[in-house]
């Protein structure tokens, strides 16, 4: 067994354990994501780790909820192709 993978199977060493998970992408961006009882999409594709000790997280994740800004809350009264444009023309991608 290799010093990666034992430590894989010990766990987080931080206390509380897994703080905080993130993902790295292929173009080297970080996404945070969520402990979870089943796995997301994004868990198909790439490997959660702790933020502070960059443990691989053994168990699912997935991306946290999406939240809207409340300019998009206030404006939902307004006709639906203008809340649309407004709205997700602001949202992270």
């Amino acid at each position: 067994m290799t010093a990666e993978s034992n430590a894989t199977v010990t766990g987080c060493a931080c206390r509380p354990a897994w703080p905080e998970l993130v993902v790295t992408r292929d173009d080297g961006t970080t996404v945070a994501v969520l402990a979870s009882d089943t796995p997301g999409p994004l868990a198909l594709l790439y490997y959660a780790h702790c933020v502070r000790c960059g443990i691989q997280y053994p168990g699912p994740f997935r991306l946290p909820p999406r939240t809207t800004s409340a300019a998009c809350r206030i404006s939902r009264s307004s006709p639906a192709r203008r809340w649309q444009t407004h709205c997700l023309s602001r949202e992270p991608g």
